[in-house]
């Protein structure tokens, strides 16, 4: 049983023809394909929504029949839904509904006719009655009297469709197409250091303010990823929840405005995580989530997860389990990341990951090669990764890692990591240094979490480590713009 929509048939509507342009030559012929082409696609046992203006009284056809809907009705396959149009009051259509609210494929969508009528709350409305003037589009509305929603509206009018009708599928895959710019929105780039003025305003003037922390809790995992970079770690520190919550509270103090919840081990494991989580959303910062997924739904509190802003759960989980574990009841932005895996990652896994993607409403799969590689073993994978993605489609994106060594260490200072060994360490890339013998190695430490207010408010900005170290670096872009805007530059006012 598949789920299929349209809109905007206008059976036995001559005029429409020429209003709409349509390749017809005669009203018979125009309502012949319809019913042909619908037939085609669906089944008896499949379900139709149709968007309004089914039919309509077509003037110059005596035959009375010919403008009731059950004529037409008759003559096509499915379950046939149908929503009020705006002629909809005189063609015989016996139908009250002017508007549906529906869930499937794991997206929350509203129906109605006429696009002036859309909601906001929903991932995205389907609409009729434009015709052939656009496919897809973004609009503004009103929510709770106050707030704007943008709101995603496909068309699944039959004109733009060349008068099929498409299936619930193939409109998922239009709204991923219409998400644009997926790779800045749902990664860590040097650009969004420009969306906070005032952390740079600050930072000009050598005060730097955190906007962002990396928590690592536990260091335990329920799996053994072939590709973990802190794979030597000792497995024995998992942070003190009491020194936990005093060390967000200095960075809080500090500025930030979000909490990372990330590796180490999987935050999952971590035994006062709910707390964690309340104590944070209680303090009004934003939180997001990295984890395997294992047991997400038995170990996380469901309440929390209406508040928080999303989770990234990795799909290497299927590598060595079954199935992912999506979070039941999740709002905010799901997605997933895939970790190229040389003797386990294959193309049909990604379709797969896909295929789960489209079915959950999982707003991007971000897949990256192994950063365990060397540089040429790198620019190997980006040569046949990229294409890759390319032929599995959205919402599945590439996001390339280059190892670079920067100038000056300065990262750490806005989006510091927490480790559970309870010290602060100047981000989460030192791992990937040769030196670093894949873990968080003590030479890296900043500094006890005890000594955060001190190192930030009392010590002048500086680079936080030698660089010369830094020999697999991908944070790069973030600190030479960093550098540059701590730096004066010569005519500097010349933009």
């Amino acid at each position: 049983m598949n789920y299929w929509f349209s809109a905007d048939c206008h059976f036995g509507h001559e005029s429409i023809i020429t209003y709409c342009k349509r390749p017809f030559k005669t009203l018979d012929e125009m309502n012949n394909v319809i019913i042909k082409r619908w037939n085609e696609r669906v089944k008896k046992d499949d379900w139709v929504f149709h968007l309004g203006d089914f039919c309509l009284r077509n003037t110059s056809d005596k035959d009375i029949k010919r403008y009731k809907a059950d004529y037409y009705l008759k003559q096509l396959n499915g379950h046939i839904i149908l929503l009020n149009g705006s002629h909809d009051s005189r063609n015989m259509v016996k139908t009250c509904i002017k508007g549906i609210d529906i869930r499937l494929g794991g997206y929350n969508v509203h129906l109605v006719h006429d696009p002036r009528d859309i909601k906001g709350g929903f991932d995205f409305n389907l609409v009729g009655h434009i015709h052939e003037k656009w496919k897809v589009k973004e609009f503004s509305v009103e929510v709770l009297n106050a707030l704007l929603d943008k709101v995603v509206c496909i068309n699944v009018g039959m004109d733009v469709w060349n008068f099929y009708p498409i299936s619930i599928v193939e409109i998922i895959k239009i709204y991923h197409s219409f998400e644009k710019k997926k790779v800045p929105i749902f990664t860590s780039t040097g650009q969004k250091l420009f969306r906070h003025g005032d952390i740079l305003f600050y930072w000009n003037r050598g005060v730097p303010v955190p906007q962002s922390l990396q928590v690592g809790l536990t260091e335990n995992c329920t799996l053994s990823c072939k590709f973990c970079s802190v794979v030597n770690r000792s497995k024995k520190y998992v942070i003190d929840y009491d020194s936990l919550v005093e060390a967000t509270k200095a960075f809080n103090y500090l500025g930030i405005k979000t909490v990372e919840i990330t590796g180490a081990g999987d935050p999952l494991l971590y035994p006062q995580l709910n707390d964690y989580i309340c104590f944070l959303l209680t303090h009004k910062l934003k939180v997001g989530l990295i984890t395997n997924g294992i047991g997400i739904n038995k170990l996380l509190n469901k309440d929390l997860l209406k508040d928080m802003s999303w989770i990234r759960i990795s799909a290497n989980v299927l590598d060595y389990r079954d199935e992912i574990e999506i979070p039941e009841g999740f709002t905010g932005t799901l997605g997933f990341s895939y970790c190229w895996t040389e003797g386990l990652s294959t193309k049909e896994q990604l379709l797969r990951i896909k295929d789960i993607a489209l079915k959950n409403n999982v707003k991007y799969i971000r897949l990256v090669p192994n950063c365990l590689s060397t540089k040429e073993e790198l620019q190997k994978q980006h040569d046949f990764l990229e294409p890759m993605a390319q032929e599995v489609g959205e919402p599945l994106f590439y996001q390339k890692k280059m190892f670079d060594t920067p100038n000056n260490c300065y990262w750490g200072y806005i989006k510091p990591f927490l480790y559970p060994d309870g010290y602060v360490y100047p981000c989460s890339s030192t791992v990937l240094n040769p030196d670093a013998d894949k873990q968080f190695n003590t030479s890296y430490r900043r500094c006890h979490w005890t000594e955060i207010k001190k190192v930030w408010e009392e010590m002048p900005i500086k680079s936080i480590i030698d660089t010369s170290r830094c020999l697999h670096c991908v944070f790069t872009e973030q600190n030479e713009t960093l550098e540059y805007a701590l730096n004066k530059q010569e005519h500097e006012d010349f933009i």
